[in-house]
């Protein structure tokens, strides 16, 4: 499985819970190859925009043996009741250019394993959560995202 992220903050605490056993540097993008029990993972760090991420899977698939491909990271810019630590579970993306949008649906199976997870992370977060920090939520639906 690989994961991408535009910046290294968005893949930090995902990396602090894998085994990294070997980090490369390819082109433009950095990549870091490990393990979480039995599951391969490469966190792919694009940077910032549709083209590098594009480019950044391109190199990904071509160079890696990846069946399945996740997008992390920092969302929600038209979403005003979003709040810091809420989960976003994209069921389909929407890319929209100047001449054309793009549609995409998520993996079926991929996202029965994102509705698992996001019940374990609502659970997890309810009995540790910061006072001061409002309860997180699970939102799920279509994202659009544009070129820049």
């Amino acid at each position: 499985m690989a994961i991408f992220g535009a910046l290294d903050r968005e893949l930090y605490d995902i990396r602090s819970e894998i085994r990294i056993e070997r980090k490369l540097l390819k082109g433009n993008f950095r990549f870091w190859m490990g393990s979480h029990g039995s599951l391969k993972i490469l966190l792919v760090q694009t940077g910032v925009g549709p083209d590098q991420a594009l480019q950044a899977a391109r190199v990904a698939i071509t160079s890696f043996p990846v069946e399945a491909m996740v997008s992390v990271g920092f969302a929600c810019a038209l979403k005003g009741e979003m709040k810091i630590g809420d989960l976003v579970v994209g069921e389909s993306a929407f890319y929209l250019n100047r001449n054309h949008t793009n549609s995409y649906r998520a993996d079926s199976l991929l996202l029965l394993l994102a509705d698992q997870a996001s019940q374990e992370f609502i659970k997890d977060e309810s009995r540790g959560g910061h006072p001061a920090v409002p309860r997180a939520s699970v939102l799920k639906g279509p994202i659009l995202t544009v070129r820049r």
